[in-house]
């Protein structure tokens, strides 16, 4: 993941991408993904990606991003009470 070409836009639009496209895979364990996930964001913040997700958003974007086969209950349930107001 991420990438140094040289290029500042490229290693933006790279990180961006990679960012955006992420998923837990089937064989993936959550703490693999944590990782990939963060990886993920520290290349945002490499890259300095204006637009890179605030905290709330890197929340909402992990639990969005995580196999929902797997731990689509405990997402809904979160996102529900986040919805309810809560936020906790």
């Amino acid at each position: 993941m991420g990438g140094n070409s040289g290029s500042e836009l490229q290693d933006k639009q790279l990180a961006k991408k990679e960012y955006n496209s992420l998923s837990q895979r089937d064989n993936q364990s959550l703490i693999d993904f944590r990782d990939n996930f963060q990886l993920c964001l520290d290349n945002l913040k490499l890259a300095s990606v204006d637009n890179a997700p605030k905290d709330q958003d890197q929340a909402m974007d992990f639990l969005d991003k995580v196999n929902k086969r797997l731990y689509g209950e405990l997402v809904n349930t979160l996102f529900n009470n986040c919805g309810r107001g809560h936020e906790e």
